[in-house]
């Protein structure tokens, strides 16, 4: 029987040059750590807030059921905390070195063990084949109409423009009109330290991301993605106070990743 979710579907970006140019022990650390970041183990049978999680390959489905007995008994918001979750997702595999890319859908899903099926499951599958393109996790253009339409997916304590609002500082709507998870601008306010802490993500993102610059130079297939995430990057920096920044001994110039 079908139950209606919040269905992700996640995985590494560029995982077929992987396979054809790196070593079974280079892979398998790269999936140890999608597996700790974006798919920790399950804690529960469903039946509180935490999502049901399934690994394959280099692949990670998330299912959110909007009709587990914890949140029929107290909606918390399900969207939201998806989405920040994988705000931290994206951000931690930045520390080991590792991009991905994705995709979250709703509707009907079957989530039993290995087991994964369902519309939801298709839509999230054939936006991240499909759409998603660039290291950036879509987020499917029916969730607005998911948030007016079922309470089951906003924080019983927020209005729909107030839940509208707090999921907009997590998305951003991409030049293709398609929303994305925003978590360069987003992961700051979640950092222990928001300002030194964030300076330093912020390096590390731009050595990542001028690391595969040079590593894929010679294959435009993925090279594309990789300047499509060096101009989010830079886009990011360009709003950036200067002064702030030389307060934490950086440039917006150091911060850059495009040639200038």
């Amino acid at each position: 029987m079908y139950s209606n979710a919040i269905v992700t579907f996640l995985d590494v970006l560029g995982f077929r040059s992987l396979i054809k140019n790196e070593g079974a022990d280079e892979i398998n650390s790269i999936l140890e750590k999608m597996s700790e970041c974006a798919a920790p183990e399950n804690e529960d049978d469903g039946d509180s807030y935490q999502p049901i999680i399934t690994t394959f390959s280099d692949c990670v489905v998330r299912t959110n059921f909007l009709c587990s007995e914890a949140n029929i008994a107290y909606p918390i918001g399900l969207l939201f905390f998806e989405l920040l979750g994988l705000v931290h997702a994206q951000s931690e595999l930045v520390h080991n070195g590792v991009i991905i890319r994705g995709a979250v859908a709703f509707g009907d899903i079957v989530h039993q063990g290995q087991r994964v099926f369902g519309p939801a499951m298709v839509e999230a599958y054939e936006l991240e084949s499909n759409q998603a393109i660039y290291p950036r996790i879509l987020v499917s253009s029916k969730w607005m109409d998911a948030l007016r339409s079922n309470e089951l997916i906003r924080s019983r304590n927020n209005t729909i423009n107030e839940e509208k609002n707090h999921i907009l500082k997590l998305i951003r709507k991409d030049k293709d009109g398609e929303y994305f998870i925003d978590y360069i601008r987003a992961i700051q306010s979640e950092l222990d330290d928001p300002y030194r802490g964030y300076v330093e993500f912020l390096k590390e993102h731009s050595l990542l991301i001028k690391k595969n610059l040079q590593k894929h130079a010679s294959n435009p297939r993925v090279l594309m993605k990789y300047e499509w995430l060096s101009n989010y990057h830079d886009e990011c920096i360009h709003e950036l106070d200067e002064e702030l920044l030389r307060h934490f001994g950086r440039s917006k110039k150091s911060l850059l990743t495009a040639v200038i």
